[in-house]
């Protein structure tokens, strides 16, 4: 019986139809149909056709394969051939990243990384399995457990170094265990380890340097660069972050390099410049749309708000908030996600919308959780939560919490996190019966302290303001005026109107005491 015959009987027992304007294509016109006839065959006889699949769009879109590349890697995982399953299900991965395909990539490399284990333990084999370890943790750091990726990229060291031994001069080989040192880096930053992830990054940065691997030498400068602003050492931070931002530039690292110039932002606001500051950041931002990258757009968003923060601009800082929670959560982007909940919690307390700060709260500590705990910034969470129980008149529960942050931050090099907690132990200590003043004055001392060492001078001139506060309950009038009027220079030095204003009333009603 001819195949025109076969296809013609089980057209007319509607188990298939023909696909219109289509050459000998049937479709099945039910999935158990399908399955019925896809379990009927013997093993050996799917795999066979698998494998005739395959190779026939191997032959049809030799010029395409990349396209194709994802149904071929099934097709051969199906027909039992590994060797071509990872060949295969990299370049799917590979082109699933271009396309900020997050998940399907990171499948992609999984599928790669299995077939790996099952073939010959050979030096071809161990160095594909270290580049896909490399590129699955570079494509799924925003939505991984950091342990997760910290763990297979340790199984890629002793990978590496077993190359290294057999021939301890090859360059890409070097390269590749600075890459798997980097990304080590990168998942103590995300686990809050900052003194390991500086010791291991800063054993990166002249390896690239020596090999010339300007990609390389961007990302480690990046990552210490991000680690100096979340520890409030801002000088140093902005002059890493700046290195970074021409190599991604060049080599359309949209990702990184958007990375760089929002926190670049975020640095240049606390440390005075907050109009520049907004500039990088809506900079970023417009070339995020302009290339359709949502994943960076969604990365923007709530490092725009800290920038606005610093600004003290907490309508714009929940504004951009908001706009994150939306895409990070729509693009599976945990990372973001958690910074925006915590910004919008941050925003929302500030504007007393109290019930409104928590359940944000709630919900960046819950992806925290699920991440493992000591994630990225939760320093400054604990201090954020500090200052939304004091903001909501939540005494005893403010000075216990911030006692809380205070400790972790010192614990992770938190100094910034520190300053800011120290602020609201202070003011919860005032806003005690009786008033415990000294004690209160000697934590707005370190918080000052703590931000102009990191150079955060908006932070600086806040804590100026929560100072001479103080000193004017006391009575101290003279004291007072002095802390009111570095905070008045550094406002108006940053175009700051809001606080400005607010100072200057401070120092007319502190003169109108003096007069009376």
């Amino acid at each position: 019986m001819s195949l025109d015959t076969q296809l013609a009987q089980i057209e007319n027992a509607q188990l298939v139809r023909r696909l219109p304007d289509a050459e000998l294509a049937y479709l099945f016109k039910h999935a158990l149909t399908q399955e019925t006839a896809y379990e009927s065959l013997l093993l050996k006889t799917r795999r066979e056709i698998h494998h005739q699949v395959a190779e026939a769009y191997e032959n049809l879109y030799s010029d395409r394969l990349d396209e194709f590349a994802s149904l071929l890697a099934h097709h051969f995982a199906q027909a039992g051939n590994d060797e071509k399953l990872v060949e295969y299900a990299i370049r799917a991965g590979d082109r699933a990243h271009r396309l900020s395909a997050i998940p399907e990539a990171e499948a992609h490399y999984a599928d790669a990384l299995e077939a790996l284990s099952r073939l010959p333990d050979n030096d071809e084999n161990r160095r594909r399995r270290i580049d896909t370890i490399i590129k699955r943790a570079a494509v799924s750091f925003a939505s991984a457990n950091p342990e997760r990726n910290l763990a297979s990229l340790r199984e890629a060291e002793p990978l590496v170094e077993s190359l290294l031994r057999a021939n301890a001069t090859s360059p890409i080989d070097r390269l590749r265990r600075a890459q798997v040192q980097y990304w080590i880096g990168r998942m103590h930053f995300y686990r809050m380890r900052r003194r390991e992830a500086l010791a291991t990054v800063r054993q990166v940065l002249p390896i690239a340097q020596e090999l010339q691997d300007e990609e390389l030498g961007a990302l480690a400068s990046g990552l210490m660069g991000r680690n100096f602003v979340w520890q409030g050492e801002l000088v140093q931070a902005q002059s890493m972050l700046e290195q970074s931002l021409a190599p991604f530039e060049q080599r359309g690292n949209w990702t990184e390099w958007t990375v760089s110039v929002a926190l670049l932002s975020i640095a240049l606001a606390a440390r005075g410049d907050y109009r520049a500051g907004v500039a990088q950041a809506e900079h970023a931002l417009a070339r995020a749309q302009e290339l359709n990258h949502q994943s960076g757009a969604s990365i923007l968003y709530p490092l725009m708000a800290l920038v606005h923060l610093m600004g003290g601009d907490f309508e714009k800082m929940l504004e951009a908030s908001r706009a994150d929670v939306q895409s990070g959560l729509a693009l599976g982007n945990m990372l973001p996600t958690y910074s925006a909940f915590a910004t919008q919690a941050w925003a929302e307390s500030r504007l007393g919308e109290h019930d409104a700060a928590r359940r944000s709260l709630a919900r960046a500590e819950a992806i925290s959780q699920a991440n493992g705990g000591h994630y990225l910034i939760d320093d400054w969470l604990a201090a954020i939560k500090a200052e939304m129980a004091l903001n909501a008149g939540q005494i005893a529960e403010a000075l216990s919490l911030a006692q809380a942050a205070v400790n972790f931050a010192r614990r992770v090099d938190g100094n910034f996190a520190e300053a800011l907690a120290r602020r609201t132990w202070a003011e919860a200590l005032v806003a005690l019966h009786p008033p415990q003043w000294d004690e209160a004055e000697q934590h707005l001392a370190k918080s000052l302290r703590l931000f102009e060492e990191g150079n955060a001078v908006l932070e600086a001139a806040r804590t100026h303001v929560a100072w001479g506060k103080v000193l004017l309950e006391r009575g101290d009038v003279e004291s007072a005026r002095g802390h009111f009027e570095q905070a008045t220079a550094q406002f108006q030095a940053s175009g700051l109107a809001r606080e400005l204003n607010e100072t200057r009333r401070a120092l007319a009603e502190l003169g109108a005491l003096v007069r009376e």
